[in-house]
């Protein structure tokens, strides 16, 4: 027994009156579901891998600190 739209129900009763095609729905719902994730997983991923990207591409001087010790640092 159960409580559905404030009247009690059994298990058979509430059974027939779910709409038809509910499984399917759900199916796609879950199907749906996976996708967002591996497509949030998959723009992590690509995000991620751009900015080492990235930072891999700044030159060594910068990390040495002698990007700083230019001739235009030296004009005023």
């Amino acid at each position: 027994m159960t409580e559905h739209e404030d009247r009690l129900l059994c298990a058979d009763c509430l059974r027939t009156l779910r709409p038809a095609g509910g499984s399917r729905r759900l199916r796609w719902a879950s199907v749906r579901a996976v996708l967002q994730t591996l497509a949030g997983v998959g723009l992590a991923w690509f995000v991620f891998y751009a900015a080492g990207r990235i930072l891999l591409a700044i030159p060594e001087s910068f990390h040495e600190g002698t990007v700083w010790q230019g001739t235009w640092m030296d004009a005023e």
